[in-house]
């Protein structure tokens, strides 16, 4: 099918914030100020960053009122997700139209970046976290683009894989020409971020070619995004049995210096996610039981 991808390039699909802190995640000469800058132009956001500096996870000594000071006590490798995090959260929230699918893809999208985080910190690289992080919560925006782009073929296809138990990477190249890996690539090599995260997304996409990288850390990047793909695959979507195999290949093939397996993995994964629930405006109540998600694997 011959398609032309700008019609899903033309509207845009993330808030202005987010696109100008994406712009400087990979610049070493980004200051706190020229982030603070930023931020501010979304007090909802600043809003957001300082409750988190003074939560009992940064252990704040005394009130945190001033946002760069928040944005230092936080460091460069939190901010940045975090910003990307809370932007994409009041985004889900503020749409009225097709709401029900921009808090599907919201919470999806969640839980991919918090599995991403939860095998990264095995690794004891806080940049690595922030990295891994960042790039699975973006992995999948290319949705958003689709949806915007072609509103009643792309919840036709939501709603066919969901009913079907089929890959909408499969039913999104069949309909519209293009998935949402590929996609999300192109848009994020757009705005700027870096070339090893883009690689990463695009190993996401069944329809590309194996990607082949130069570096371990840029494999690692690969790997852990594909078990973190995999992961919320199998905590929001419907092919259960085929995402525990490609999830148990991709923790193996990470040989983690730590014991994580499949189950314990998505143990932590809804732990996590529901004590983040009520800052990031996650709704769990969909989200099944982990004993539910291994027993559908199963059959």
């Amino acid at each position: 099918m011959s398609i032309d991808i700008n019609k899903f390039l033309r509207l845009p699909t993330l808030p202005t914030v987010a696109v100008e802190v994406i712009r400087l995640f990979d610049d070493p000469n980004t200051s706190m100020d020229q982030v603070a800058t930023i931020v501010r132009k979304d007090p909802a956001i600043a809003a957001k960053l300082l409750k988190t500096a003074n939560s009992a996870q940064y252990g704040a000594r005394g009130t945190v009122s001033d946002l760069k000071r928040a944005i230092t006590l936080l460091g460069r490798n939190a901010v940045t997700p975090l910003v990307l995090s809370f932007s994409l959260s009041n985004q889900s929230v503020a749409s009225v139209e097709h709401a029900e699918y921009y808090q599907q893809f919201w919470l999806r999208s969640f839980v991919q970046a918090t599995a991403a985080e939860i095998v990264a910190s095995l690794f004891g690289s806080p940049a690595l976290k922030g990295e891994c992080y960042t790039t699975n919560l973006l992995a999948t925006v290319g949705k958003l683009a689709l949806l915007r782009a072609e509103p009643d073929k792309y919840i036709e296809v939501l709603q066919r894989a969901k009913a079907e138990g089929v890959a909408v990477t499969r039913l999104e190249q069949e309909t519209l020409g293009i998935n949402h890996f590929k996609l999300s690539s192109v848009m994020l090599g757009q705005m700027g971020l870096p070339v090893r995260c883009v690689s990463a997304i695009l190993a996401l996409d069944p329809c590309s070619r194996p990607q082949h990288p130069d570096t371990v850390e840029d494999m690692r990047l690969i790997c852990i995004s594909r078990a973190a793909n995999a992961a919320a695959s199998l905590i929001c979507g419907s092919t259960h049995a085929i995402s525990m195999v490609e999830l148990e290949e991709a923790l193996e093939e990470l040989d983690l210096p730590g014991k994580l397996n499949s189950e314990s993995l998505l143990s932590l994964i809804q732990d996590r996610v529901d004590a983040t629930a009520e800052l990031f405006n996650v709704n769990t109540q969909e989200l099944p039981p982990v004993a539910e998600i291994l027993q559908d694997a199963l059959e």
